[in-house]
């Protein structure tokens, strides 16, 4: 379950990373909030095993940010940095080859065009997730 901490972690990562680059900072709360809360209904009531809710749970981050844009700039690097993130803190790694980086910076490209309702928003990215997490457990 994702606390207020832990979305504040993501908002302060998001801040630092566009003044690295001068870039203007603004945050949207209730789509930052939207996207959290989404991942948090996936409990291990509705999905008991842990590597299937952890890649659902990143996969609705990281399109979540990519697709609702809640940041002014850098929405696409936070939401994979902090999917990264939060996939080493629950025992997964997203091993990122030449051709790792290249899928998947494809794939948020896309999403961040998708139309509302569009199914392939999460899907998308949770097979890639699927077919390229390892356990480091």
């Amino acid at each position: 379950m994702f606390l207020d901490e832990e979305i504040r972690e993501v908002i302060k990562f998001n801040k630092k990373m566009v003044n690295k680059r001068n870039e203007s900072f603004g945050v949207k709360s209730d789509l930052i909030n939207k996207i959290f809360n989404s991942a948090n209904e996936c409990t291990p009531q509705i999905e008991p095993d842990k590597r299937i809710r952890i890649l659902k749970k990143t996969s609705l981050i990281i399109s979540g940010i990519t697709w609702f844009q809640p940041f002014d700039e850098g929405n696409k690097r936070t939401a994979l940095a902090f999917g990264i993130i939060f996939l080493n803190k629950n025992g997964f790694d997203l091993p990122l080859s030449t051709q790792t980086k290249r899928k998947i910076h494809s794939l948020l490209q896309n999403t961040s065009f998708k139309f509302e309702n569009d199914p392939s928003i999460y899907s998308e990215i949770l097979d890639f997730l699927s077919e390229t997490v390892v356990n480091i457990e």
